[in-house]
Parts: structure tokens; C-alpha cells; sequence
């Protein structure tokens, strides 16, 4: 055990070193086409191969794949058992970028099970590029600048087992943020078996997607400036606080400050609110720099000495023009120097400059507004200084925003890489004495993606179990598919219009929402479609609902088309369904969408997850009328788990590309801090805290974790200030950060 300590601390010294002087930066900046493959240490595979290839021998067989996306340039990483050599014309490796990820244009012929729209070659004496000009979809013909077998020379290098190539953005027409397709594999001939033809094709993207990241952890600012008896306000964000605990950050303003004495009625709902897992911060302003500073500082202490509980200080009115940031950088220490945990949220207005976040050095600020404006976010770029930073330094105040919008201002917040976004209706002047109508949709937008705000669409109609309704409004795109990556083309020998391409499931506190896209035009009565939902998940033990064949579920619920059906038999065999009632369904061209209440699905509640068989049946009859299962039918089988939105962890977030380890925050802390970590696949990941000394202080994650986004905290309770060290460590991926204890 000792030796396997001493070998770990070996490993990971040098890493502290580096964390001690600010010296890790991020695996991107790093990647140069040069043949040294140290600098892709962290980078995980994204695909990887075990099959031998019998016609080229192991070192014809890929073992995996890796890429990176750079600031202008696409990095690409192959492996082989072997040497990396390519032999001859007819043993070659190839690379298929689908740059629309449409399997409607480009090459789809054959083993390409996508449209392949370029082609990155390696013989055994060029790397190069090409371009697809075929007529259709099953022309294998390919060239660059016009003319057929031509191509463009890319830069690659070769070391050992590896290959290393950069491929341009501007050459296959792609920019920073785009979606495509990529497949590795080996060519031992031209009618060969694919060496790799474990992951046929993969999806990739290419950095930070634009406005289709889903909101991942955005926090909210609520401007709290109404009295504690006003409606019901307090007790709506007391509600919705429950829902994203630690992301709803309300700004107490008793009159333009912490007013001239205790206020029980105020100590009470902010109590309240931070017991549902909000937070408040006091409002004090500054007159751009001309208050005197010793009048504001009365203010801080007044704000702690009425409410000690304060979570920070929020100052209105800082300068935008060079020249005060002494000012605020007193006031930062001021503050901090009461409690080091508190929340430091500054407003310039629209003129944001950098020196007001760092001065000399040091912060003057935790997080900073970049945009206030009641027009004009739609266009507004940041300015290049902020990708210095973290996303969670800075936030945006979109005056303009109503229930009719506020979808694509929280859209483009995200996608702006904004950590904060603060809640406001519609026009100036602001509102500040009420709470916006559409505050709960807002927020639950920002935990799930759902906009429940709105709705649109009607539903199904039909006899028994089928509804006419609206649906709220969910862009599908920003939720991870079931099947991922979506199946690239029709799975089975039957219609392509029946083949389930894209299946999704997400629910909130009420509903159960599904959705399903199909190659081609849903076609029905032809086609059946069916979801089956397994409620209690005993699938395994055929006790309860409907199970036949190969489709093993226990299914106490049945969406057939356009009709909601639950099961009444006995179990196994039985076949009998009668109608339900509750489902609201949606159809556009080739795209269903319907909802169901949890109450249904879970009418003594308790529900944790639901069985889900997606189904298409090329029959006569619906299930419903007949009393045998058919022998046509394709089917694909999930295990959904039910997040509402209080289980924002996995719900409504885009899996990550790569593994990365947050700064902790806040940094410097007193007693705890919170550390954001991302895991891109299942992976074991284990997150250790050590002192600089190289001593084991905790343990905070150890286990499998599955894609997403993860917080955890670290408590510096009963320790010494100073400096320590987490490290978060996945196979060969590692990587640490400094945190600063602070007592």
C-alpha cells in the first residue's frame, strides 16, 4: 500500500508544483502537430477499437481515436496496435468527416453510415483532404478545387503507434461551435471488412455548441426590492429556491440599503428563503465612487450588525470609467474581512471594464455585470478580456425580457458563456416592486430546458385514451437522446419511415415528457408506433404488465399512436389494455411529442424511474384489438431515471466533451467551498483533497460516474489556513486546482 502511495505522489508532484505557481493550463492550448504526444495527456479517447484486423495483422488495427478543438483548427489523434505505417494504396486509414450531420447528402454507400461530406486520407506517403462530389449519395467520388482525386495536403506527424493531423475549420466549412460526425477506419481493400467497425460513426463537437448549450448551471438574480408583506413573492422564491438550491441569489433592498434598523418582518424571509436553499445579498450603492466611503461601509456594517446571515453585498452603481478601482478594491476587502465566504456582485452598467474585476492583481469583485441594457442583447458581444475568466465571474441584465422571450435571452446568456443572469421584466424603468408572472417558468427553463411558460401545438385527437391539448415548449435539440449518438439511418430491412432515429425523455415536477423522430414521414396506420412504460421496473420478474418476446418490460402503460392505454391483466401474457386518460401528444413531419402527469404514471407517488420500450410495428391491427403479439416489429429498450427539477445534476444538460475540474468557489473559502467537476463518459473519477505537503486531507468522490455535470463541496472545517490541493483523477486524466483557506 505504502508503494502505491509513494508511486501516486510521485506521479502527481509535479502537478502540484505546477498548481502552486498557476502553471496548468488547459489541454487545448497545448495540442501542436509535431509529433510529441505529451501534450495530449488528458485528453480522453473517444472512440476506441479491440477487434484484430485479420487481413492487415495488429498493426493494421486501429485502437482508437481522439480529437481536440482548437481555436481555428480540428486536432485528430489516431492509435494502432502496432506501428503506424501505412503500406500501400490498397492499406491506408481514413477518416470520414460528416460536416452537416446529415445522412441525406454526402457519401452514405456501403460501410459509411453517414453523409460523409470530406475525407481525411493517410497513405504511406501523404496525409491529405478531400471533398465529396459525388451525384448522389452512393457515388464514391472525391476531389478538391474541382476537379476528381485531387486533394489537399494537411499537416500531420507520426510518432511510435500515433498519428496526429490538424484540419482547418475554414476547409470543410465549419466554424468554432458547429456539430459533425466523424469514423475512423482502417481500408485493407477496397471491398474489405472495416478494421474499425466497432463505433461506425461518433458524434463530435466542436467546442462550446452557440445557442444550443443547455443552460448548465446558470444562477439567477432576483432584485428582492418589495417589502416581505408584498404578495406572495417571498413565498414563490421560497418555492422555486427548493428547486435549485444554491442558484437563486434574491438582492435584499429594504430602502435604497439595509435601512436604519431591525427589521424582524425582513430577518424572517430571508431566513426562510435560505432555509429552501436560496440566498440573499444586501443592496448597497455606490454613486459611481462618489459616495463617500465610509458612508457605504456603514452601510456593509449595517446590512451584517440587522441580518448576520447575509450571504454577500451587492454594489449598485460602481464607476465604469478607469480611475476608482482603489475604491472598490477597499470595499472588496471590507467586506471580506467580515465573512471571506460572502458573494462580492458589482454593476457598472453597460461600460464593463476589466480592471473593475482584477486590479493590480488582486479581485475587486466575485462577479461582475457585463450588459444592462433594455436593448440590444440580442447583438451584444462581450468584450475579448472576459475569456480570461470564468463564466461564474460574470452576469447579464436583459431589461427586455417577457414571457413571450425569455427563452432566447436565457438562451444566448448561456451561450455567451454567462455564469449569472439576473430576473426582470419587461421595460425600464424596472419594475423592482413585484416578482415577474413568468419568474417560475424562467427559472424551471433554466433547470430543465422546458419552457412551461408557454406552449404551443395540439394534441392527438382519436377515441379512448387520446387528448387534445398543448404541450409546453421543449427544444428537443438541447437535451441529450436516449440513443446516444441518435441511430444514423434505418435499423431494420423495413420502411426507413418507421426507423426511430432520435428518442428523448425528460420530465419536471409534473409531467413525463417523450418525443421520437423518425428517418422519414411517420406513417400511419401503416406503421404502428408504440412507447410502453414500465412504472415499477420488475421487467426481469414478468410479475406485473404486459410482456411478449424479446421486448422483456412490464409494461403497466401503452402510447399507441395517437392513444393512452393502461394495462389491466393479470401479467405475462395477458393481453388487456383499457383506456387511460391524461396524455397530450403532439405530431409535426416525422417529430412526436407528448406528455403524461407523474399522478397517472405514479398515482401513489414515489415513482424514481420508468422502463421505456420504443416500438414500431408493421401490422394490421393495433395492439389494442388484438389479443397476439405480432412477429414484425423493431424496438429499442432505456431505463430513464425521473429528475425533477430539484435533481438539476443530470437533468437538461448536454454531456460534456472532456473531463475538467472547476475552480473551486468561492475562492478564498471559510469553512466550505463548492467544486464543479465534468465527466464525459462513464468513468471511474476519484476527486482527493491533499495539503502542499502531499498529505491526504479527504476524499470527496470516489466511483463510477456517468456523463454530466457534478458539484461537490469541500469543507475546511477543524483544518489549518493555508493552501491545498484537489486533484480529480480519470484513468489517465488528471488534473488540479488551488483552493485558499482562509480563517
Amino acid at each position: 500500500m505504502q508503494k502505491e502511495k509513494d508511486l501516486l505522489m510521485k506521479s502527481i508532484l509535479p502537478i502540484f508544483a505546477s498548481a502552486l505557481t498557476f502553471l496548468v493550463p488547459p489541454v487545448m492550448a497545448q495540442i501542436t502537430i509535431d509529433g510529441n504526444f505529451s501534450d495530449w495527456n488528458g485528453v480522453p479517447a473517444y472512440v476506441t477499437n479491440t477487434t484484430p484486423d485479420t487481413v492487415w495483422g495488429p498493426n493494421g488495427t486501429f485502437t482508437a481515436g481522439y480529437y481536440v478543438a482548437g481555436a481555428d483548427s480540428l486536432y485528430i489523434r489516431t492509435e494502432v496496435a502496432g506501428v503506424f505505417h501505412p503500406i500501400d494504396w490498397d492499406h491506408y486509414y481514413i477518416i470520414y468527416i460528416d460536416a452537416d450531420t446529415s445522412t441525406s447528402t454526402g457519401l452514405t454507400n456501403g460501410w459509411w453510415t453517414m453523409g460523409a461530406d470530406y475525407r481525411i486520407v493517410i497513405d504511406s506517403s501523404a496525409q491529405y483532404l478531400q471533398r465529396f462530389m459525388g451525384a448522389n449519395q452512393f457515388d464514391d467520388a472525391w476531389g478538391w478545387g474541382g476537379r476528381l482525386n485531387d486533394e489537399h495536403a494537411i499537416d500531420a506527424a507520426y510518432s511510435g503507434n500515433s498519428c496526429e493531423l490538424a484540419v482547418a475549420y475554414s476547409d470543410v466549412s465549419l466554424n468554432l461551435g458547429s456539430a459533425i460526425w466523424l469514423q475512423w477506419r482502417a481500408e485493407p481493400g477496397t471491398n474489405a471488412m472495416p478494421a474499425f467497425n466497432a463505433s461506425p460513426r461518433t458524434a463530435v463537437n466542436i467546442g462550446p455548441a452557440p445557442s444550443s448549450i443547455v443552460q448548465d448551471s446558470l444562477k439567477v438574480l432576483v432584485p428582492a426590492y418589495f417589502s416581505p408583506s408584498a404578495s406572495n413573492y417571498w413565498l414563490r422564491m421560497d418555492s422555486v429556491a427548493a428547486k435549485m438550491p444554491g442558484r437563486l441569489w434574491a438582492i435584499a433592498n429594504v430602502y435604497n440599503g439595509p435601512g436604519s434598523a431591525y427589521d424582524a418582518s425582513y430577518a424572517t424571509v430571508i431566513k426562510n428563503l435560505q432555509a429552501s436553499g436560496g440566498k440573499v445579498i444586501g443592496y448597497v450603492h455606490t454613486s459611481y465612487g462618489q459616495r463617500p466611503i465610509s458612508t457605504v461601509e456603514a452601510d456593509i456594517d449595517a446590512w451584517y450588525s440587522y441580518y448576520p446571515s447575509l450571504n454577500g453585498i451587492f454594489i449598485d452603481e460602481q464607476a465604469n470609467t478607469s480611475g476608482e478601482e482603489s475604491y472598490y478594491a477597499q470595499l472588496y476587502n471590507y467586506i471580506k474581512q467580515k465573512d471571506s465566504t460572502a458573494l462580492v456582485a458589482t454593476n457598472p452598467g453597460a461600460n464593463t471594464l476589466e480592471s473593475y474585476l482584477f486590479y493590480n492583481g488582486n479581485r475587486i469583485a466575485d462577479v461582475i455585470c457585463v450588459f444592462e441594457d433594455g436593448i440590444g442583447f440580442s447583438s451584444w458581444a462581450p468584450s475579448s478580456w472576459y475569456t480570461k475568466y470564468n463564466r461564474s465571474n460574470f452576469y447579464v441584465i436583459p431589461y427586455n425580457t417577457s414571457v413571450s422571450n425569455f427563452v432566447s435571452v436565457v438562451d444566448r446568456a448561456a451561450s455567451l458563456n454567462m455564469g449569472w443572469i439576473y430576473c426582470t421584466d419587461a421595460t425600464l424603468p424596472n419594475p423592482y416592486g413585484v416578482l415577474p408572472s413568468y419568474f417560475e417558468g424562467f427559472c424551471n427553463y433554466i433547470l430543465t430546458g422546458i419552457d412551461t411558460a408557454t406552449s404551443s401545438g395540439t394534441g392527438g385527437g382519436g377515441t379512448g385514451g387520446g387528448a387534445t391539448g398543448s404541450l409546453p415548449v421543449i427544444d428537443w435539440n438541447k437535451l441529450p437522446a436516449l440513443n446516444s449518438p441518435p441511430n444514423p439511418a434505418a435499423s431494420s430491412t423495413e420502411d426507413p419511415d418507421a426507423q426511430f432515429t432520435h428518442l428523448w425523455a425528460a420530465n419536471n415536477d409534473t409531467d413525463l415528457f417523450l418525443s421520437y423522430q423518425v428517418a422519414g414521414t411517420i406513417n400511419f396506420p401503416e406503421y404502428y408506433y408504440h412507447i410502453f412504460i414500465d412504472t415499477d421496473n420488475d421487467s426481469l420478474g414478468h410479475q406485473t404488465g404486459y410482456v411478449y418476446d424479446t421486448s422483456s418490460i412490464g409494461a403497466e402503460f401503452m402510447v399507441e399512436d395517437d392513444l393512452f392505454y393502461k394495462y389491466t391483466g393479470t401479467g405475462g401474457a395477458d393481453w388487456s389494455w383499457a383506456p387511460a386518460s391524461g396524455m397530450v401528444k403532439v405530431d409535426t413531419t416525422g417529430w412526436t411529442g407528448l406528455s403524461i402527469p407523474l399522478s397517472t404514471l405514479f398515482p401513489n407517488g414515489g415513482g424514481k424511474s420508468v422502463g421505456l420500450v420504443f416500438e414500431t410495428n408493421l401490422v394490421a391491427s393495433p395492439y389494442s384489438m388484438v389479443s397476439i403479439a405480432p412477429d414484425s416489429f423493431h424496438t429499442e429498450k432505456y431505463l430513464y431515471v425521473l429528475n425533477s427539477v430539484s435533481g438539476v445534476k443530470q437533468f437538461g444538460l448536454s454531456n460534456p466533451t472532456s473531463f475538467s475540474l472547476g475552480q473551486n468557489y468561492p475562492n478564498p473559502f471559510n469553512p466550505t467551498t463548492e467544486i464543479e467537476y465534468t465527466v464525459p463518459e462513464r468513468s471511474f473519477v476519484r476527486i482527493v483533497v491533499y495539503n502542499v505537503l502531499g498529505q491526504l486531507v479527504s476524499t470527496l468522490v470516489e466511483g463510477v460516474e456517468n456523463p454530466g455535470r457534478y458539484e461537490t463541496m469541500f469543507s475546511g472545517t477543524g483544518l489549518a489556513s493555508g493552501v491545498y490541493l484537489c486533484l480529480l483523477q480519470s484513468g489517465r486524466y488528471m488534473q488540479v486546482r488551488k483552493m485558499m483557506l482562509l480563517k
